[in-house]
């Protein structure tokens, strides 16, 4: 299995940003504001994927068990249909 170059950044910067935020380095105020920026923006995208996600998938839900049900309901509507029409006619 590959992990993509982005993948690998993310999984690194991690890593670089967990050391600064819990093992208390000092860093400069300015480079500690643009960090937690930094965090607050990849939680947003983050959370903005998740929900394209999620509704994506109930989108793909919905089209498919419409479908399937439309078709299982027409064959058999066909079917109890014709029988009935079947038995009317003996």
């Amino acid at each position: 299995m590959y992990i993509s170059v982005e993948e690998n950044i993310r999984i690194e910067f991690d890593r670089f940003y967990e050391a600064l935020k819990f093992h208390g380095h000092n860093i400069e105020r300015d480079v500690s504001d643009l960090l937690n920026t930094l965090e607050r923006n990849i939680i947003q995208e983050y959370n903005g994927q998740s929900d394209q996600i999620h509704q994506d998938g109930w989108d793909e839900g919905y089209e498919v068990g419409r479908d399937e049900g439309y078709s299982e309901g027409y064959s058999e509507g066909h079917i109890e249909g014709y029988q009935e029409g079947f038995d009317e006619d003996e």
